[in-house]
């Protein structure tokens, strides 16, 4: 546990979630809640199922017969890392930027995170509060 990074954070309170006016187990639980700074993080793997339900079929359906097969072999995948360049590329030549498909697969490369996320904290628990706010 980085308890310095902790202690800033209960101290400074950037995201103004109210760490001082909670207990040691409240601030374990706030710091741990999914969108409470409405914060984001990088993903790195995809679900090949995200980028399906994220293609809009229409627009699927407009892709030549050789984008169509890149898209499959993409897909095949099982997991897909949206932050690779050739990725990106393959994607982004099949569906263009105005494309709603282009939008959706551009919001599955982040996802929301807690301020333990962002923070790189692991699993706070109170004593760890306690021990931070002792410093």
């Amino acid at each position: 546990m980085d308890y310095d990074a902790l202690r800033n954070e209960l101290v400074s309170d950037p995201r103004g979630l109210g760490y001082a006016g909670k207990s040691d187990a409240e601030v374990a639980e706030l710091i741990h809640e999914i969108g409470a700074g409405r914060e984001t993080i990088d993903r790195k793997l995809v679900a090949a199922h995200e980028i399906i339900e994220a293609t809009v079929p229409s627009e699927w359906a407009a892709l030549s017969p050789v984008a169509k097969q890149h898209y499959q072999t993409i897909i095949s995948a099982g997991e897909v890392d949206l932050k690779n360049s050739n990725v990106r590329a393959a994607l982004a030549g099949m569906f263009g930027a105005e494309t709603v498909t282009q939008s959706n697969l551009g919001k599955l490369g982040t996802r929301p995170a807690s301020r333990a996320d962002v923070l790189g904290l692991g699993r706070v628990h109170y004593w760890d509060v306690a021990r931070a706010r002792a410093i």
